[in-house]
């Protein structure tokens, strides 16, 4: 059991280590990274092939299960207060992705808490070779709400 919990804190704190250093191994060209009100935003996606395969039954378990197949992704928001640089852990979070032109799908972000750091993080399906829309809305404790968009162009990578 402490394998599995040591594998799955490793790779979340890698996630957090990308998300936070905003060079996400698939996002690094497309800017992603946003400061709104004072809140510095910060997104990663990592494709679900590099977590299957391996013993990481807590991945699996997270966010009502990993999904398997191809065209996969984790996306995690992490949320800091500009001023004083600590996580923002009091927050609502929900993304839409959608390739452009389409209706998309939205999710809640689930808070997910590794060695103190708490982000925010759900899976996606991003089947075609396109350009997608990433929605960010956040429901903040003396914030408000705050929109941003990102743009991912899959067919880069």
């Amino acid at each position: 059991m402490r394998i599995i919990i040591f594998k799955f804190a490793k790779y979340i704190v890698l996630m957090v280590l990308l998300v936070l250093n905003s060079e996400s191994l698939i996002a690094n060209e497309n800017n992603m990274f946003r400061n709104i009100d004072d809140i510095n935003i910060h997104i990663g996606l990592i494709s679900v092939d590099m977590i299957q395969g391996g013993d990481f039954s807590a991945e699996y378990r997270m966010h009502g299960g990993m999904p398997l197949g191809k065209n996969k992704y984790h996306l995690v928001v992490a949320l800091l207060d500009e001023e004083t640089g600590e996580h923002i852990v009091d927050a609502k979070v929900s993304v839409k992705i959608a390739a452009v032109g389409l209706s998309g799908v939205t999710k809640e972000m689930e808070k997910m808490k590794v060695n103190g750091s708490v982000t925010f993080g759900n899976y996606f399906v991003l089947p075609r070779n396109l350009p997608y829309r990433i929605l960010v809305t956040i429901d903040a404790e003396n914030k408000g709400r705050v929109q941003t968009v990102f743009n991912f162009d899959k067919h880069l990578r």
